[in-house]
């Protein structure tokens, strides 16, 4: 992947090389500006430089040829600069060799300046002019060749370091490369060194070699950095996330304003953003909205500007897991979590790579687009490295979203936040139903915890009253009857501080709207409606028809089971297999139109609905471009009464 920057490294050697031999041979030479070495060991001294600058050429050189994509101009022009120097560099070896033996002990009279007049008086005055002509020649041509290479946007060099910026900037990777900057000096250094070309011995034009080394190592650096975040991430790393709704607008503000809830508490959140340490435990009902308030939490400009405080004088580093029990095996096990954590500490610190990550560092290979799956062992030892950093000045607060959906037992993943927050620069807010072993492991806690349903009666009210409100037929209903505005406070009544119970309650009522329904139908509607989500699952089961039971409770099972959310084209396949076992293997392999794509999507998605009513919700993935089916509520397969009817089946 990176070859293409070998070619600063040629040229850096190049430039190394043409300007040590010129001040070799300079009669003022100036090999050393520091410091003194004893007359015996100054020649030996000199051969052993220019032994490695010619060694150099050769190694730099030699990786550029192998490289089999390798056919830049520029680059091809670098390669033969450096066979070139590097045939100048064996002529001067072997007369530096003669000398050794013209003087036993490497001992000369007048140290480093008779090592140059020594060279040029051992050959012929026209052998000298020679080498200096061809190294005046080389320098040109470098500097012509080094521009050319910055400059021409379609080289290689260039497509490379603007692939690597451009990555991080998709990625949002927070390193403050060098890149640009380096680039600008080494055309200004080129320039330079070109206004004072008859000035061989000058600083100048060395300037350019330190640069081009510099923009090469900042180029790896960034690869290398990219190249194990890459190994990080995986395909469905942000899908449970992405996939929750968004908190209606003005709901959970609460939980920065420090007010007291329905029981007299206080939430006392921001004080543990700005100054708490350890885990911060939310608590909440099965679906209360733990998942949406946590999404919401991740980013809010409330909680970054309290973490930004506790952070101080250092940066901060903000992380999110949200478990999935529906989803894969990596959006519910500790090797996802810790990944996802991981990947996102050091997309925010990618200097912290080197020293949480070296074998991972060290081994990289650069022209490998896929690195080795990282164990789950490889990824606690990179926590444990984090909390070790002496150093360290950065802090970190992670936000993990459902405890229970966790695939194992609770004990271990209590463990695993007990281990992340063993520095006092990391500190989690987690949250979770009311579980035993959560109650137990964070509940005594009592500031540094809240129960959910406790906080949010203004939060249903408000979703109640807008929501309802948007609906022309009841703002005109409301207006002339006062009964419609008493129906938001039973509603919220009746909640408990389950918001998605609200949610289904309030799409039942709009319905009645759309029909007309008058204040004594949309009560009825209301107290009919089954107090608990177990109940409504039931009672959803119960109002699919006979001809539809069977085959719902296969495609609850399907969709339960599946690693990832799958298209309403899958479905249509495993309907074609129900009907006819032996479909998968008789079917023909053709591509299918994207008509009738379309076409037969839209139709499973009509005949899921029917099957399996309101309890299963069809969304567009814009990336994937087809539609994914998915639970209502993530924590479907929880319910007991889902258990019953998948053990029955």
């Amino acid at each position: 992947m990176v070859d293409p920057i070998t070619a600063l490294s040629i040229a850096s050697s190049v430039v190394q090389f043409v300007d040590y031999s010129t001040k070799l041979l300079s009669k003022s030479s100036e090999l050393y500006k520091h410091g003194s070495l004893a007359d015996n060991d100054e020649l030996e001294l000199v051969t052993k430089d220019l032994t490695r600058l010619t060694g150099d050429l050769l190694v730099v050189g030699k990786k550029q040829q192998d490289d089999p994509d390798a056919n830049d101009p520029e680059e091809t022009a670098l390669r033969e600069l450096a066979r070139l120097c590097n045939d100048i560099g064996q002529q001067l070896l072997a007369q530096l060799g003669t000398l050794k033996v013209a003087h036993p002990g490497n001992k000369l009279e007048h140290g480093l300046e008779s090592i140059s007049k020594a060279v040029r008086s051992s050959w012929k005055r026209s052998k000298v002019e020679n080498i200096e002509k061809r190294l005046r020649k080389v320098r040109e041509e470098l500097d012509t060749r080094i521009l050319a290479l910055i400059n021409n946007k379609s080289s290689r060099l260039q497509v490379l370091l603007s692939e690597l910026l451009a990555e991080n900037r998709r990625t949002e990777i927070s390193i403050s490369n060098k890149i640009d900057q380096l680039q600008r000096e080494i055309t200004q250094a080129v320039e330079q060194a070109y206004s004072r070309r008859n000035d061989l011995k000058g600083d100048a034009f060395a300037t350019i070699g330190a640069k081009c080394l510099d923009l090469a190592e900042e180029g790896v650096r960034v690869a290398s950095s990219q190249q194990v975040l890459r190994s990080l991430h995986f395909k469905s790393i942000r899908m449970r996330q992405n996939a929750i709704k968004e908190a209606h607008k003005k709901t959970f503000e609460w939980v920065f304003d420090e007010g007291s809830g329905s029981n007299g508490e206080r939430p006392r959140f921001l004080e543990w953003l700005i100054s708490g340490t350890g885990i911060y435990w939310v608590s909440g009902k099965a679906g209360s909205g733990k998942s949406t308030l946590m999404k919401l939490l991740c980013d809010h400009e409330s909680t970054m500007a309290a973490l930004k405080t506790w952070a101080e004088p250092g940066e901060l580093g903000v992380a999110s897991f949200f478990f999935w029990s529906a989803g894969n095996k990596m959006q519910k096990s500790q090797q996802g979590l810790l990944q996802t954590i991981l990947l996102q500490v050091l997309r925010h610190c990618p200097d912290l790579i080197p020293m949480v990550c070296p074998s991972r560092w060290d081994g990289n290979d650069l022209n490998q687009d896929v690195s080795d799956p990282w164990t789950y062992q490889e990824l606690l030892q990179s926590f444990q490295r984090l909390a070790k950093l002496d150093s360290l000045s950065a802090r970190f607060c992670f936000f993990i979203d459902g405890l229970d959906e966790y695939d194992g037992e609770e004990i271990e993943i209590i463990k695993v936040l007990r281990g992340l927050i063993t520095s006092e620069r990391v500190k989690i807010c987690a949250s979770s139903r009311p579980w035993n072993a959560f109650e137990k492991a964070f509940g005594a806690y009592r500031h540094q915890m809240f129960r959910l349903q406790d906080f949010t009666e203004d939060d249903i009210r408000l979703y109640v009253s807008e929501t309802l409100g948007e609906d022309q037929s009841f703002q005109s209903k409301k207006s002339s009857d006062p009964q419609y505005e008493l129906l938001i406070e039973e509603i919220v009544e009746k909640s408990n501080g389950v918001f998605l119970w609200v949610y289904l309650v309030v799409r039942s009522l709009l319905r009645g709207l759309s029909d007309d329904n008058n204040i004594e139908l949309m009560r009825r509607r209301l107290y009919g409606f089954p107090s608990d989500l177990d109940s409504y699952f039931n009672q959803m089961m119960d109002t699919i028809e006979d001809i539809y039971q069977e085959e719902s409770a296969h495609i609850f099972q399907v969709v339960v089971n599946a690693k990832s959310p799958l298209s309403t084209l899958s479905f249509w396949f495993l309907a074609q297999g129900r009907r006819s076992p032996g479909y998968a293997l008789e079917a023909k392999i053709e591509t299918m139109p994207d008509e009738e794509v379309i076409a037969i999507s839209e139709n499973m998605r009509v005949h899921l609905n029917a099957c399996c009513k309101d309890l299963l919700q069809v969304t567009v993935d814009n990336i994937a471009g087809k539609l994914l089916v998915n639970l209502l509520w993530a924590s479907l397969a929880h319910l007991e009464e889902y258990q019953h009817v998948q053990n029955e089946l």
